[in-house]
């Protein structure tokens, strides 16, 4: 039996503590450059560590276990804080959390048998549980008053809590819609929304979403006209894309303005005065990873080195404007155009931090409790998802990556605490 898996998940949970023992910026920056060595590790370990050669059933059970740990920890700090008031709705939503990272482990009580897998179950569990209440995790709220308090949390456009709500939902289709009409529907209304969010704030930001959302909306409605065109009558259904009838040229030309309109989502350097919205990253995201990679593989990868490069100036440019959505993001994309599964998924759950932090400040006031334990798993499975998203950008373009990372660890190191939430530290 192969030690990989067991090696994997000992890396994925290493770096989940590391970050939940580190609520300082040294320590996150620290934190960073070790995802990079673990990384390094799994890369130089060759097929048989690589993420995305890792079995799905292998891969489901590593993270079903790094989200029930993540689950059990907060929750258990959440009881030993002395700060949190209200639990009760946080605490639902943690062993609901826990309840769903529980699925994908149920092949191994048919693989070794229901009363070990059960015993070693519950020994993970209360362990984890009593380090969570009396150990170290306390410091988890540190972690998430660090983050909270840092410059350039927020769009360039002040979202309503209406706005951020429908933001949240398109997310959420364009992550699960099954054909590729749906996918593309949802970043069409994605855009829209933008737009909308920045008329109702009376364009006190500049031009720039305006900018930014004609462009990407241009892209899109072209691709998706392009991509139905030459389709024809073959099913537009995610899962049978990959066997569609498009040819190596056709790739090449279809995947760059959905790469494009992906970018622009995604909020990057040039687009960085345009953000469309916090949850527009995940659309962006999902056009690379469910739509570019699947459909229009050999496309992406020839592109590849264009969109790292521009990935590798957002991180720097982050560092230069304190704007912590972007370093975020920034270490996202190296997942998200990797064109492999696994790290895809991981950079597109990173892309989803900005949001979740932004929702959770809607139920601050009311629902402190619920609020610092939506920030913490975001925190925690972020740290999680950094691994598998970095190792993709090292199997694809090793130079690019590394600067990704070296230049999301000085923002953290360089990111003060005391600004107020939303507030740029420096101007852009």
């Amino acid at each position: 039996m192969s030690l990989s898996p067991v090696v994997l998940q000992a890396l994925l949970l290493a770096a989940t503590l590391a970050a939940l023992l580190s609520p300082s910026r040294r320590g996150l920056a620290g934190v960073l450059v070790l995802a990079l060595a673990f990384a390094g590790l799994l890369v130089a370990g060759g097929p048989d560590w690589a993420l995305g050669q890792l079995a799905p059933r292998n891969a489901g059970i590593s993270a079903g276990l790094v989200l029930y740990g993540v689950a059990l920890l907060v929750a258990g700090a959440l009881l030993g804080s002395s700060r949190a008031t209200r639990r009760g709705p946080g605490l639902a939503l943690l062993a609901l959390g826990a309840a769903a990272a529980l699925v994908p482990v149920v092949p191994l009580v048919q693989q070794g048998g229901a009363g070990v897998t059960v015993a070693a179950l519950a020994g993970f569990t209360v362990a984890t549980f009593v380090l969570g209440v009396f150990g170290p995790f306390l410091r988890i709220g540190a972690a998430v008053r660090w983050l909270e308090t840092q410059a350039g949390t927020a769009p360039a456009v002040p979202e309503s809590p209406g706005v951020l709500s429908a933001g949240a939902l398109l997310a959420v289709g364009a992550v699960l819609v099954p054909g590729a009409h749906g996918l593309l529907a949802c970043a069409v209304a994605t855009v829209l929304l933008g737009l909308y969010g920045w008329l109702n704030a009376g364009s006190t930001r500049g031009a720039g979403p305006l900018v930014s959302g004609g462009l990407a909306l241009g892209l899109l409605l072209f691709a998706w006209w392009y991509l139905a065109r030459v389709a024809g009558d073959t099913s537009l259904r995610l899962a049978d894309l990959a066997e569609g009838p498009f040819s190596p040229a056709f790739e090449l030309s279809a995947s760059v303005p959905l790469a494009l309109a992906a970018w622009v989502l995604l909020g990057l350097a040039p687009f960085h005065r345009g953000r469309l919205g916090s949850w527009a990253p995940v659309v962006g995201g999902a056009l690379l990873v469910r739509l570019t990679a699947v459909a229009l593989p050999s496309g992406l990868v020839h592109w590849q080195p264009l969109l790292y490069l521009p990935g590798t100036l957002a991180a720097w440019h982050a560092v230069a404007t304190r704007r912590v959505d972007e370093g975020v993001v920034a270490l996202a994309a190296l997942g998200l155009a990797s064109a492999a599964p696994q790290p895809g998924w991981a950079g597109l759950g990173l892309a989803a931090l900005p949001g979740l932090v932004a929702l959770a400040g809607l139920t601050r006031a009311r629902q402190p409790a619920l609020a610092e334990v939506v920030t913490g798993v975001a925190c925690a499975a972020g740290a999680a998802l950094l691994v598998p998203a970095v190792s993709g950008g090292l199997a694809t373009e090793a130079f690019y990556t590394v600067l990704t990372v070296l230049g999301a660890a000085a923002l953290a190191w360089l990111a003060g605490g005391d600004a107020p939430t939303g507030v740029s530290a420096r101007a852009e």
